[in-house]
């Protein structure tokens, strides 16, 4: 009798237990709809009551949701790409700087090439070879002389000084010319200039008559002694034996 009373408690709990599940099953499912009510109503927009329209004493079921902080996000959102900009416009104008440096440096190294190039290719010009001074021009003597000797002499210098140490050379005996050149004009005296340098006024008929050929000699004796002579070549149709006379002492 006791198992048999046991049997029908025991069902009765199981039954119990069965209604209380399918109570909290219904009881939750029934909380998820009213949940899944209220987000679809709080995500769409509804026009807000003022309070004055709301009775006295009666609340309202829709509750104020605070407004989401969108500025600052959209701030966030709306700067990243400004940003990345103008990194890209950095970048582009680093480039072209770069660009330009390059084609600068290429333009003179190549410059640079083309003038080390020509000047390369360039043979030296020739220096100019030195003038050779044009060789004094002597005149020939009035009488075939063997042996001749140059003597300098400025335009300014001492004649009878000149001819003084001329006759003190050693020699060989007979005749030796003697050629007054005078080496900054590159020529030769003549026999007026000789002749106005040792101071000989002679008269105006012998002066006239007298060419410039000078020949001028040393002769040397037989007893070692020098003298000087000279000739100097008269003009044509000259007849000056009167003056030659009238002049002498």
């Amino acid at each position: 009798m006791e198992t048999q009373k046991e049997q029908p408690l025991e069902l009765l709990k199981r039954e119990d237990v069965r209604t209380m599940a399918k109570d909290i099953a219904l009881l939750r499912e029934g909380e998820a709809r009213v949940e899944r009510g209220r987000v679809g109503e709080l995500e769409k927009p509804q026009p807000v009551q003022s309070r004055s329209a709301q009775k006295p004493g009666q609340t309202s079921d829709v509750q104020e949701v605070p407004p989401t902080p969108t500025s600052d996000v959209s701030s966030d959102v709306s700067l990243m790409p400004k940003r990345k900009a103008g990194m890209g416009k950095l970048f582009i104008r680093i480039l072209l700087v770069l660009i330009i440096l390059f084609v600068i440096m290429n333009a003179i190294a190549l410059a640079f090439f083309l003038l080390s190039k020509d000047k390369k290719g360039q043979a030296p010009s020739p220096r100019p070879s030195p003038v050779a001074p044009e060789p004094l021009r002597v005149p020939s003597p009035l009488f075939p002389i063997a042996l001749a000797e140059q003597v300098s002499l400025g335009k300014n210098g001492n004649l009878a000084e000149t001819l003084e140490q001329t006759l003190q050379r050693e020699r060989s005996a007979g005749l030796t010319r003697i050629v007054l050149a005078a080496p900054e004009e590159n020529r030769v005296w003549n026999a007026k200039e000789f002749l106005s340098s040792l101071s000989v006024t002679s008269p105006e008929g012998v002066a006239d008559s007298l060419q410039e050929n000078l020949t001028l000699f040393v002769h040397k004796n037989a007893q070692n002694r020098s003298r000087l002579g000279f000739a100097i070549p008269l003009a044509e149709n000259a007849h000056i034996e009167a003056d030659l006379t009238a002049w002498e002492p």
